[in-house]
């Protein structure tokens, strides 16, 4: 049943209950009182005491009523403080990867920079050790 099923059910429930036992209620006396002039004083004390368990239970039943109105407007409060938590995490997250992005795009700048001085100075080395040997060909 839902919350507002529950408190509707419930208390239908309870008063057809009540009703019950009070058709019934020549079954809990003992036989003397029931067959005795004192059936309807023991009648109204059973009344009584069913009343008064009945008032307890609508109590408790009310309180219980709140109680899953507060444990529903709690789990609706975290609800929604885990998404705006996991709404900033994935915000922290996106900007996390977009700048390892921008780490890699300028290490591979840096890189391709790297690489071309490399060969540069590669190129140049092998140019001069081409000199030298060419003018130790002339010289021999």
């Amino acid at each position: 049943l839902g919350l507002h099923e529950s408190r509707s059910f419930l208390p239908r429930r309870l008063d057809a209950l009540v009703h019950h036992l009070l058709n019934l209620e020549f079954l809990f006396l003992p036989p003397n009182l029931a067959a005795g002039h004192e059936l309807p004083q023991a009648l109204d004390v059973l009344r009584a005491v069913l009343q008064v368990h009945r008032e307890a239970l609508l109590e408790l039943l009310g309180e219980l009523g709140l109680a899953l109105l507060r444990a529903e407007q709690r789990k609706t409060q975290l609800s929604e403080e885990l998404k705006e938590s996991l709404a900033v995490d994935l915000e922290h997250s996106a900007k996390d990867v977009e700048s390892l992005r921008e780490l890699v795009a300028s290490s591979e700048v840096r890189w391709q920079e790297e690489k071309l001085e490399v060969e540069e100075m590669m190129n140049q080395r092998v140019e001069a050790a081409r000199k030298e040997a060419a003018a130790l060909v002339e010289a021999k």
